[in-house]
């Protein structure tokens, strides 16, 4: 799912499309902006939220779904304005799907995003459909965060046998990075997403033809 809010202003990254706040795939990997600084995402009284999601039932029969959030809000004054970096394998604007392939390689996005903000490095974590492995980071070709993808951790994500993919273990966890630096304006930031599929298949649809693929990275900046 992606999470965005219209209304006071627009994409970082992509200035044509609303301001994304928040995403996550099945690791509903948690965000904390503000575990050492007063940070937080402005919410204006003009805003409003726009969610894209994606509901998936691995199972044969039909299922009731709920989509859950949880926010921290405050009303301090003195809190700072947090803007979020959507940093992508396909680029700096458009679809975020690439189609899928077999065996090892390595997603990279060209081209890179120069940044439009001076701030500071307040989180940052990688998402990548079944079969990734790595989501690596780097500020002016320089290594700054490495998330790497970590498989049937947690309950229920490994398919059972009564599912479409029986055995078939998906992505649970993934590894984020926190308060990890400064970044100013005009420089580079760069990903890079590793696919290994002999070592963790690609999903399987419906239908049975192969998942897309993906490879991005959501990065928080503080703005002082």
């Amino acid at each position: 799912m992606v999470l965005a809010k219209t209304g006071s202003g627009m994409d970082t990254v992509c200035p044509i499309e609303p301001q994304r706040i928040f995403a996550s795939g099945n690791e509903r990997t948690p965000v904390r902006m503000n575990n050492k600084q007063k940070y937080g995402i402005k919410i204006n009284p003009i805003d409003t939220f726009n969610l894209i999601y994606d509901l998936i039932n691995d199972g044969k029969e039909d299922r009731d779904f709920y989509i859950a959030m949880t926010y921290e809000v405050t009303n301090d004054p003195s809190y700072k304005p947090v803007t979020m970096a959507w940093i992508d394998v396909t680029g700096n604007c458009g679809i975020s799907y690439v189609m899928p392939r077999q065996g090892k390689y390595t997603l990279s996005n060209a081209p890179m995003w120069r940044s439009t903000v001076t701030g500071d490095l307040l989180s940052a974590t990688g998402h990548v459909h079944d079969g990734g492995m790595m989501v690596t980071l780097a500020l002016d070709g320089q290594t700054i965060c490495s998330s790497p993808q970590i498989y049937g951790r947690r309950p229920h994500y490994t398919e059972g046998a009564g599912a479409m993919n029986p055995g078939l273990t998906h992505i649970s966890d993934t590894g984020s990075c926190a308060d990890f630096g400064q970044i100013r304006r005009g420089q580079r930031l760069t990903i890079r997403a590793d696919y290994d599929t002999t070592r963790h298949p690609l999903n399987k649809m419906m239908d049975g033809s192969l998942q897309e693929i993906m490879g991005i990275s959501q990065v928080y900046i503080g703005v002082p």
